[in-house]
């Protein structure tokens, strides 16, 4: 409860402080604030702490770099991820590197990281976006430090495909105020030789509303 507090506090704090911040209320899991412009991306929720920043280089290129931060262990639960971008609108293409720490990766393992494709399209009111991911290597701590080591075996690479979605709608928009709603889901995938590709989606759907306030 202290935690939600301090976010509504900051909310408030926000609006009259920036030009352009937003509420993102994610029930019952978080609620959070944060200030975006059109390189610059900064949450803080009573989860995490996200950041984020890009950058057009040259026409329809942007390189990017992000950061995920779980407040209850931010050492041993982030996710980093850097790559390029690829603008052809209304289609946003991504392509690029991921390390994750997790305590939840296994008593073995600190982690992993690999290689993602970002798709997002905009038409109009609606708003799609996935991330695709493959685990490539396990991140290993031991004495020596932090070590990075190839997936080897093939019934390993079936559970190492993964990704993340999100479906949105824009309610209403004008000079002043920006209402969305977003619902997030994820799961993972198996290719299988002749080309099959099978999903299947888990439990750890969302539901977001997104309260974005310029001044």
């Amino acid at each position: 409860m202290k935690k939600k507090i301090f976010i509504l506090l900051i909310i408030i704090i926000s609006i009259f402080s920036f030009s352009g911040v937003f509420a993102d209320i994610n029930p019952p899991k978080s609620i959070g604030a944060g200030f975006e412009d059109e390189n610059n991306y900064i949450k803080l929720s009573t989860e995490s702490i996200s950041f984020s920043y890009k950058k057009e280089v040259l026409k329809r290129i942007e390189p990017f770099f992000s950061i995920n931060l779980n407040l209850n262990n931010p050492l041993k639960n982030n996710d980093i991820q850097a790559g390029i971008n690829l603008n052809y609108e209304p289609f946003n293409i991504g392509i690029g590197m991921w390390n994750s720490f997790t305590e939840t990766a296994s008593p073995t393992y600190a982690g992993y990281a690999g290689a993602s494709i970002l798709l997002n399209f905009k038409f109009e009111k609606i708003i799609i976006g996935s991330n695709f991911t493959f685990k490539m290597l396990n991140v290993v701590l031991d004495e020596n430090g932090l070590n990075y080591y190839f997936k080897a075996f093939p019934e390993d690479l079936a559970q190492m495909r993964g990704f993340s979605a999100y479906f949105g709608y824009n309610f209403f928009k004008n000079e002043n105020l920006d209402i969305s709603f977003y619902m997030n889901f994820m799961g993972n995938y198996s290719i299988i030789p002749g080309g099959l590709v099978f999903y299947k989606l888990n439990d750890a759907y969302s539901f977001d509303l997104k309260v974005e306030i310029w001044r």
